[in-house]
């Protein structure tokens, strides 16, 4: 048996990573539309929305993974965190770097602990 891969989810987490990043772009200009944006932004909860849907989605497709790895007969936490760190650790460290050079150090010491 196969885990196969399912597209809609993908599109649903781009959704909920545009509505985090609307909740947090800053609204440039004096303009109606920037405002209301803004507004809306704040009003409908996006950032909040967009965070709990790209969480609930990532319980399930690694609830999803350690089903399958389990009925497959080689569940291992060892190996699962160990998947888990190779693909988180190396983008954080990369944007905590990206951000210290192109912003400044002088907050870094909060983003990174």
């Amino acid at each position: 048996m196969k885990l196969d891969r399912v597209d809609t989810l993908d599109g649903l987490r781009g959704v909920a990573a545009l509505l985090v990043l609307w909740a947090h772009f800053p609204s440039f200009g004096q303009s109606e539309l920037a405002g209301l944006s803004k507004l809306l932004s704040t009003y409908t909860f996006a950032g909040y929305i967009g965070v709990d849907i790209f969480f609930a989605l990532s319980g399930f497709l690694i609830t999803r993974i350690l089903l399958f790895d389990r009925e497959e007969g080689r569940l291992s936490f060892r190996n699962f965190y160990l998947k888990r760190s190779l693909r988180i650790f190396p983008i954080y460290y990369l944007s905590i770097l990206v951000v210290g050079v192109l912003i400044t150090w002088e907050y870094m010491g909060y983003v990174a602990v």
